[in-house]
């Protein structure tokens, strides 16, 4: 496993993903070869070792070429991995690149995930317009792999609503997130693992634009059925309660919080 230097170091190197020319003797490690390289940084990314599928993979893609088999999923693999370890420039060029030179068409699986990825690594990178265009993309897609009121999509819808907030569409943001949040909610209940984070995440959005009554209202109907849960999910939500507004957000925010009338 590479050290966080060495991974520095590289994600500066191979923040580009290089044209190629399919015929140098240096091209990427052989399709043959590639596939299990490819199955084993899979099997690290489902457990977390970003680290590790990083050092993998920079090899195989040092010299990448559009036209080699499963490049695309080696790609997108190690923009997930650069996103994780916090280089979401480094992350975005690789996971641009994947979505653009898909392998395996449009609508597949992983170009979407590559679609996804470039999506939360514009957002880390704080460019939030265009990670919400690629959340808007990303669901407009999605249907054709999942139903509406899959888990997917209403990740993706958060995610969407999390970007228009960070670029000041507070009000879009609040409404994305509001029918995200009650579709899951009609379909799992109030203290369902995503439910409740959505829930919490709205809360810190009224928060952050100053309507301290909506706030307080989403956070309290998250807390109370967090109580609960499970300790990694009840220490999230009481987390993000305590957490106080972000002042960044004041400058951008362009919600009015209604009037109370006495």
């Amino acid at each position: 496993m590479g050290s966080p230097h060495h991974l520095a170091d590289a994600a500066v190197t191979a923040a580009h993903p290089a044209a190629g020319d399919g015929n140098s003797s240096k091209a990427a490690t052989a399709p043959a070869r590639q596939a299990p390289i490819i199955a084993q940084a899979d099997d690290l990314a489902a457990v977390g070792e970003l680290r590790a599928v990083a050092a993998l993979l920079r090899p195989t893609l040092a010299h990448v070429t559009a036209g080699l088999a499963n490049a695309d999923t080696a790609a997108v693999l190690y923009a997930y991995a650069l996103a994780g370890t916090g280089h979401p420039a480094a992350a975005s060029a690789w996971a641009r690149w994947a979505h653009t030179h898909h392998h395996h068409g449009p609508g597949h699986p992983t170009t979407l995930h590559a679609l996804g990825v470039l999506a939360a690594a514009l957002l880390a990178d704080n460019h939030p317009r265009r990670s919400a265009a690629c959340y808007r993309d990303l669901i407009a897609a999605l249907p054709s792999l999942h139903s509406p009121t899959s888990d997917h999509i209403l990740a993706a819808r958060a995610d969407r609503a999390s970007a228009l907030h960070r670029a000041g569409s507070c009000a879009a943001a609040h409404n994305e997130l509001t029918g995200a949040w009650h579709t899951r909610r009609a379909h799992a209940g109030d203290s369902n693992e995503l439910t409740l984070p959505m829930l919490i995440r709205l809360a810190g959005m009224y928060r952050d634009c100053a309507d301290t009554n909506l706030a307080t209202y989403h956070y309290w109907h998250g807390t109370h059925p967090a109580r609960g849960q499970p300790e990694p999910l009840r220490h999230q939500v009481q987390h993000a309660a305590s957490h106080p507004p972000r002042p960044e957000h004041r400058a951008l925010c362009t919600y009015q919080p209604p009037r109370r009338t006495t």
